[in-house]
């Protein structure tokens, strides 16, 4: 008689195995899953190793956060109301509370692929080289896959399960991050009207890329920036970078060579690489600092492979990737986009 105590144990190792085989390659297969993206490999990989103005843009936009039920982080709405001039040495000081600091708070949304491997397909492919081919194919499907379904809902809006897309973050008149513009005057971004509009007024909205392009492209910028704060990174839709680098004249087509050597075609605006990004909705283009601009990930749920477990009603093993995260805006004066270009 079988001892089933010798079977469950060379199930295990047969589990223990496979993620062992898996772990070994998945670092190797990662990052490529997000060069087809700048604005994903910005986020979760690597851009080329390259940094642009002095700030490295591999991985720039996203932080982690250890623990908590949702996201909080702290914005500054107003000015400290006890700053004053005194009259002399002996004159009091103001010492009542100066309530303009707020908490900016988002839920976590959960995304989730899996690693799924049949037991006939692990029969089929005997062999440690068959099997780790299997096991990176399927690992290298399912995280390109969840990191398309993040990348789209960076720019275009999921639905209440999905994260907050860049396009309500960078805006004007609306809420984000649970934070009013209607309410606090200095929670919204620029656009391409004057400093001072009124939230209702802030318009995004350009045109003709021929006609007015470049002014717009230059206001935005400038509406986005203070001092030495200015926009870090361009992303824009591909017909959009076309219209762009045909307004150039050819000596002023500067491109970064690390970017263009590994695959990313890229030319700058002022300081700023100029990226075009599938991801990126029709006839827009935004204008982003990485230092205000987050995806904050859940620690321990960052692209995270679970152990192979045997599927209950199927003969396979799956593994479960995990991705918890959102989008949020420390400071939405520091981002801006343009919206509506056409040829």
């Amino acid at each position: 008689m079988a001892n089933p105590t010798a079977q469950t144990r060379s199930f295990d190792i047969s589990r223990d195995a496979l993620a062992f085989t898996r772990d070994s390659i998945i670092t190797r297969i990662f990052d490529a899953q997000f060069d087809h993206s700048p604005t994903l490999a910005m986020i979760f990989g690597r851009l080329l190793n390259a940094s642009f103005g002095g700030v490295p843009l591999n991985g720039a936009f996203k932080d982690t956060q250890v623990g908590g039920e949702s996201i909080t982080h702290r914005v500054n709405l107003g000015s400290n109301g006890t700053a004053k001039t005194l009259s002399g040495p002996f004159d009091t000081v103001t010492t009542d509370p100066s309530d303009t600091v707020r908490n900016g708070w988002a839920n976590w949304k959960h995304y989730s692929a899996t690693v799924t491997v049949s037991d006939s397909e692990l029969l089929m492919n005997t062999g440690d080289e068959a099997i780790s081919s299997l096991l990176e194919f399927e690992t290298q499907n399912a995280i390109r896959s969840l990191a398309d379904l993040v990348g789209d809902h960076l720019y275009a809006d999921g639905g209440g399960t999905a994260i907050t897309p860049i396009d309500t973050l960078v805006n004007a008149n609306n809420t984000a991050d649970n934070l009013a513009h209607g309410t606090y005057a200095k929670w919204g971004s620029r656009g391409v009207s004057a400093r001072g509009t009124a939230a209702a007024s802030v318009s995004f909205t350009s045109g003709s890329f021929a006609a007015q392009g470049i002014a717009d492209m230059r206001t935005a910028w400038l509406g986005a920036s203070e001092g030495a704060i200015a926009p870090r990174v361009i992303t824009t839709t591909y017909p959009v970078f076309a219209f762009y680098e045909g307004s150039l004249q050819p000596q002023e087509r500067y491109s970064n060579t690390m970017a263009a050597d590994g695959g990313f075609t890229q030319l700058t605006f002022k300081s700023a690489p100029v990226f075009p990004d599938a991801k990126v909705g029709s006839g827009e283009m935004f204008f982003l600092n990485p230092e205000y601009l987050k995806v904050r990930v859940l620690a321990g749920a960052d692209f995270t492979a679970k152990p192979f477990i045997e599927a209950e009603q199927q003969e396979a093993q799956v593994s479960k990737i995990m991705l918890k995260c959102n989008t949020i805006v420390l400071d939405r004066r520091f981002q801006n986009k343009i919206d509506t270009i056409t040829a």
